[in-house]
């Protein structure tokens, strides 16, 4: 789903709008920051002084290049993940496009039906689940840190980072 339209400047610099953030046609800039001991990032501005998410180019697997964006506001229930692709080919400019993520849905059940089981507390659920993980690891006999260093390539996927 498209819920952005952004123009991109000889600078860099991308300039558009996220109409359910800014109440119409109110200007978002990204643009660029290099922020002392981080890496480089590209900061979304909303109206030149409210910063209402991050950016980061990273590249897929065919090697198109496109910006993982994190929008985070305080009207937002939770911060929502999204990619600016470029649609110039076609005379579209850039687009923000965002989609569900059906695997956070099936987490948060695993979770919930885990916590049910185990009688875990809310805030433990995550670390429950995978101790749970560890000790089945062991009954099966593979190890849990080479498990978790799959998990991690899988989560990554076409998500390699590039420099900026």
């Amino acid at each position: 789903m498209i819920i952005g339209k952004f123009r991109k400047d000889d600078n860099g610099c991308f300039t558009g709008s996220i109409p359910f953030i800014t109440s119409g046609s109110a200007a978002i800039s990204i643009a660029p920051v290099v922020r002392p001991g981080t890496d480089y990032t590209v900061t979304f501005k909303y109206d030149d002084a409210i910063e209402i998410g991050q950016a980061r180019f990273r590249k897929t697997n065919a090697a198109d290049k496109f910006l993982a964006v994190t929008l985070d506001t305080p009207h937002l229930r939770e911060s929502i993940t999204c990619k600016l692709v470029d649609q110039t080919a076609s005379g579209g400019g850039y687009a923000l496009v965002w989609e569900r993520d059906p695997t956070s849905d099936h987490a948060q059940r695993v979770l919930a039906v885990h916590a049910q089981l185990k009688g875990t507390a809310h805030g433990d659920g995550i670390a429950s689940l995978l101790h749970t993980l560890m000790h089945y690891c062991d009954a099966q006999g593979k190890s849990f840190q080479d498990q978790m260093t799959r998990a991690r390539y899988l989560n990554s996927g076409a998500n390699d980072e590039i420099e900026f």
